[in-house]
């Protein structure tokens, strides 16, 4: 087994940058989830975490929004289409796969190339 070769500076540079920009990345949502759980003076005085964990936000969040309602509406609606994608993608998967007919080439050449384009691309007028 051949040994490793040490690394040096330059690989720790570069392990040291991608850390800080790896936590820098992740600073936003770590702070808003310790935001959640503070009293609304904490979050003023903008204390890092909490002193006390306050689960009243997200029971207020719950009863008074009435955020249960649109968490169940958004969950028919995930399920509704995540059924419906696989409904449709089955309906055609099965024939592009199985039997050879006159086309099935250029279809299949046709949903590889949007594939490859990205949807960020494709929202934009």
């Amino acid at each position: 087994m051949a040994s490793r070769k040490p690394m040096g500076r330059r690989a720790y540079a570069i392990y040291a940058g991608l850390t800080i920009g790896a936590a820098s990345a992740a600073f936003p949502f770590v702070w808003m989830l310790l935001a959640s759980f503070m009293t609304r003076g904490e979050t003023l005085r903008r204390v890092f975490a909490p002193e006390t964990v306050q689960w009243n936000n997200y029971y207020q969040a719950w009863k008074e929004a009435d955020f249960g309602l649109y968490f169940e509406n958004s969950l028919l609606v995930a399920i509704l289409q995540v059924a419906g994608t696989l409904f449709f993608s089955l309906l055609a998967a099965y024939p592009l796969a199985r039997m050879e007919f006159r086309g099935r080439d250029t279809i299949f050449a046709g949903i590889l190339a949007t594939l490859m384009i990205p949807e960020t691309v494709t929202m934009v007028p």
